[in-house]
């Protein structure tokens, strides 16, 4: 299998969204951008930059990606990656998924920025955890095929899964690949985790709450715990930096709020409740596991090219 094959994979998705800033995107897009967007569909970009700039300069994040994406492209005003990237940033920190992504795609390539491989990986990820395809994909490969870890190629399967489950082909051809050579691990549910359960957890809404039902160094352990309960299917699995090295800890359920998790507390088994289990902020994990996968991608070997 060819890593640079894979690496140019990458790059050639890197300029998918800004190719389809005249389609709608979300479905959430401000009044502003739908009127800019009106005038790219009709070929009037100069009315398309006057539209996205003014609500831009407004604070709105929609407009904002589509002045960056113009300036990207030259479209209604004079090709300008610093201003591209000026706006994209804006846009990004509002958290637009599709500026994230672009800014993760600027950092890629030095676009109005020094090229740096981490904070491509660190937007890409913000955009992955919203749950878009072609950001997970390139984190998959970036995690599979440049950092190439023991530790990196299994995250990044499992990045690669999450877009292949959403239906990105090109996802899909690399698992595929993956899994016809010596590289594969297995696919099997312990194979693969903390890693798996980490990466559901970043996708999950950072204000809904689970129920940490024990922390413990052994993975073993939780697997038994796991089966003996019936609980794999609801349960989460993710790490805790502790003196040098990880224990785990194991949350079931994804709650909307601390009262629905402080009900279902209530009703789990008698057994579980030995190990005083007790609600969590999403959120909070999320920032743990976070701290750990930005490790992970900034443990490069080289800039991708």
């Amino acid at each position: 299998m060819s890593t640079k094959r894979h690496q140019a994979q990458l790059i050639i998705s890197t300029m998918l969204l800004i190719l389809s800033t005249s389609i709608s995107l979300g479905g959430d897009e401000s009044s502003a951008y739908i009127r800019g967007q009106q005038a790219v569909s009709s070929g009037d970009y100069e009315q398309a930059y006057r539209v996205f700039l003014k609500a831009a300069m407004a604070g709105d994040a929609w407009s904002q990606f589509g002045t960056g994406a113009l300036y990207l492209n030259g479209q209604g005003t004079k090709q300008d990656t610093d201003q591209s990237t000026y706006w994209f940033r804006k846009a990004a920190y509002q958290g637009h998924i599709f500026a994230q992504f672009n800014l993760g795609n600027a950092y890629l390539h030095g676009r109005g920025v020094k090229q740096d491989q981490a904070q491509a990986a660190y937007w890409w990820q913000r955009a992955a955890m919203q749950g878009n395809a072609i950001a997970q994909k390139n984190l998959g490969v970036m995690l599979y095929f440049d950092i190439a870890t023991q530790d990196s190629k299994r995250l990044g399967k499992v990045w690669l899964a999450t877009a292949a489950d959403q239906g990105h082909e090109a996802a899909k051809q690399i698992l595929s690949e993956i899994a016809s050579t010596s590289e594969s691990e297995g696919d099997s549910f312990w194979q693969l985790e903390p890693e798996r359960s980490e990466v559901k957890i970043l996708t999950l809404d950072e204000n809904h709450y689970g129920i940490n039902i024990l922390s413990i160094k052994s993975r073993e352990s939780i697997r038994h715990l796991l089966t003996k309960f019936n609980l794999t299917d609801n349960t989460y699995i993710y790490r805790i930096p502790r003196g040098g090295d990880f224990i785990h800890g194991v949350i079931l359920g994804a709650y909307p709020d601390k009262q629905s998790a402080n009900k279902a507390l209530g009703e789990i088994s008698p057994e579980l409740i030995k190990n005083k289990p007790w609600p969590i902020q999403i959120g909070t994990v999320q920032a743990r596991i976070q701290s750990i996968h930005t490790r992970q991608l900034t443990n490069t070997n080289e800039h991708l090219q």
